[in-house]
């Protein structure tokens, strides 16, 4: 499909009109609960509440893209600059934050009033009047399972004193570090977890997460699991011996459980290791074990696997550029209640970050996770997502950030291939030729080509598709000798000339050779969603639901053949159509034309609108040979399951 036909499309889907500062009122998709704990005692209708924003709804009710959300009620300026961002770069539809009601642990508040506004900048202060009437909805939460701190109490709520932001100007607040800086991932999911299951269900969604963006290969589905079954979790609660029933997802006696060894037990028995890099900070185990002032390392079936231990108090910075690098990261907070004796106490729960960054300064960490463990169709998706304001590492003043646990994709081994030696010298059978596998890193702009020759590694720097490397080390026996390798790399692959003895070490004219080099994987990737989410997306009936597709053509691109957007359901197939927009029975090619790279691309709301409650499918892919007839032989796709309730 050509970058015309999609810029239309994107035209008509979302265009919206700018504004400084708008009011927010009910119905316009900002929803307010209480929180209830069940079975804890003391813990119905708590002094905590959660505001979540149906972003779908917001932006067409504002006409705003983009904003901060600032909320004030009876108990103060209580959300302050939440950050909406693009749909392009925060495509989930809902957003969470925790807030103080201003009311003891258990009084019921249904009703209450409050102002909101969505600003298209931060505000150093929100103080308007809270004159608008909203409903306030119980809402059930069953969070937790690390060992030995299950929420026994009422939770404390949410203490802003310490979020302030430095806004006075752009140069002021960059000189006072009051800089707005914000990394965000997509397409993470976040599936359904049994009771105390969420350091497994962490695990799984980064594993799969890496698998959505940089193509990891997993021997397991990721669906909702337990110990012992094929599922992805289930093999991660087997790995990291977590106490539950084999049956029962409700298993009142099923024990949380640390990951990282569980995590580096996977690893290994799946042969992975080769694939992800692990690094920690923070404590974290019995004895904090799994401290980040120590390394960690776990042997399984004779392969031995590392995380290196980069502190005891995480990395705000590193943090962010892991999340600006596709890595993943779980982390591990720990929450603050009083027990029945008056005693504080904490319990802990495992999450995902899905962004990080600051905002005037002030930094921020955003989650996801299942907030509702003790349902099936509760709490997770985006239901799941937390943002919290960071105050020495305490989100919103309540969970202590205690771990963070960071993963890097490392790609299979790129293939060199000699294309033409120049030794006129003949240093030729006395220095290592280039091997015909290398592996390429790449970090931010820095590159590093590392390999089996007695030169390599090699590094340097990647800009604008030009690369520029060196290496000082002993060849043919002799030290210190300076080398070069100079060319292009993108879309997969490569070229250029690798010269050793560039300063005269070698004695007489250096050895060169011209190589290429091609990625392992290099085939297009398509990528579907629902409000953001791939695979699978639970939705009520009620709600807008917003289809978007992505497309990386890597090679491919410019290969003319036949693009498809399909609907399968109980009736049969449905085909997009491009003219009118709406779904027509049958199989039908929805474009024929070049192969593209598509960054994002969101479909109009009435595509998914006209869909009534029950199963559907969708598809969207690619197919090679340009005749509007799917040949499956040729063909890439991605698909998501969704339900609508």
């Amino acid at each position: 499909m050509s970058k015309q036909v999609f810029g239309l499309i994107w035209l008509f889907a979302s265009s919206v009109a700018t504004a400084a500062s708008v009011a927010v009122g009910p119905g316009q998709g900002v929803m307010f609960y209480q929180l209830t704990y069940p079975g804890v005692a003391g813990a119905t209708d708590v002094a905590t509440g959660r505001v979540e924003v149906d972003l779908n709804q917001l932006r067409l009710a504002s006409g705003m893209e983009t904003g901060y959300l600032n909320v004030a009620t009876a108990a103060g300026w209580v959300v302050r600059n939440l950050p909406l961002p693009t749909e392009a770069s925060y495509p989930y539809h809902r957003i969470g934050t925790s807030f103080a009601l201003g009311v003891s642990n258990g009084s019921a508040v249904r009703s209450g009033m409050a102002a909101m506004q969505l600003s298209d900048q931060p505000v150093a202060n929100f103080a308007e009047p809270p004159s608008t009437p909203v409903d306030v909805v119980p809402r059930e939460m069953a969070l937790g399972g690390i060992p030995d701190s299950a929420l026994q109490g009422p939770p404390l709520p949410p203490d802003l004193t310490g979020v302030s932001f430095s806004l006075a100007s752009a140069a002021a607040a960059a000189q006072a570090g009051g800089e707005t800086r914000i990394a965000i991932q997509t397409d993470h999911p976040n599936l359904e977890a049994a009771r105390n299951q969420c350091m497994p269900m962490a695990i799984a969604n980064s594993l799969q997460f890496l698998k959505n963006k940089k193509g990891l290969v997993l021997p397991h589905a990721h669906q909702a699991g337990l110990k012992g079954d094929n599922t992805l979790v289930g093999q991660l609660d087997t790995a990291t011996d977590r106490s539950t029933s084999t049956t029962d997802r409700r298993d009142p006696n099923a024990f949380g459980t640390w990951g990282l060894p569980g995590k580096l037990k996977y690893l290994a028995r799946n042969n992975l290791g080769g694939r992800i890099e692990t690094v920690h900070w923070g404590v974290g185990g019995s004895g904090e074990s799994e401290s980040g002032t120590r390394d960690v390392s776990v042997t399984e079936n004779g392969v031995t696997l590392k995380s290196t231990g980069k502190g005891a108090v995480p990395d705000l910075d590193a943090l962010i550029a892991a999340l600006g690098e596709d890595q993943d990261c779980e982390v591990v907070y720990a929450g603050f209640y009083t027990d029945a004796s008056g005693t504080q106490r904490i319990y802990r729960h495992a999450v995902d970050a899905i962004g990080a960054g600051k905002v005037g300064g002030m930094p921020f960490l955003m989650v996801i996770s299942d907030l509702d463990q003790g349902s099936d169709t509760k709490g997770a998706g985006a239901a799941g997502i937390e943002f919290g304001w960071l105050s020495n590492w305490r989100m919103n003043g309540a969970q202590q950030i205690e771990q963070v646990i960071c993963q890097k994709y490392i790609p299979p081994p790129t293939t060199l291939t000699v294309t033409e030696t120049i030794d006129p010298a003949g240093h030729a059978p006395f220095v290592d030729a280039p091997p015909k596998q290398i592996t390429v890193t790449l970090d931010g702009s820095m590159l590093r080509l590392s390999g089996s020759a007695s030169w390599l590694p090699m590094t340097g720097t990647l800009s604008a598709g030009s690369f520029s490397l060196t290496s000082s080390s002993v060849v043919a026996g002799f030290s210190n000798v300076s080398n070069t390798f100079s060319g292009t790399l993108g879309g997969g692959s490569g070229n250029g000339a690798i010269s050793l003895g560039t300063r005269g070490e070698l004695f007489g004219t250096p050895i060169s050779w011209k190589v290429g080099l091609q990625d392992a994987g290099t085939a297009p990737v398509p990528a579907i969603r629902v409000n953001g989410f791939r695979q699978t997306h639970r939705a009520l009936s009620s709600e807008l639901k917003r289809l978007s597709v992505s497309m990386a053509a890597r090679d491919g691109v410019g290969q003319e053949g036949d693009w498809w957007v399909v609907l399968a359901d109980a009736n049969g197939l449905h085909s997009l159509d491009l003219a009118t927009m709406s779904w027509r029975a049958g199989l039908v090619a929805t474009h024929t034309g070049p192969l593209v790279s598509i960054d994002y691309l969101a479909l109009p709301f009435e595509l998914t609108g006209s869909l009534g409650p029950g199963n559907y499918t969708l598809y969207f892919g690619f197919d090679r040979i340009a005749n509007r007839t799917l040949d499956m032989d040729a063909v890439v796709y991605d698909s998501v399951e969704l339900t609508i309730e």
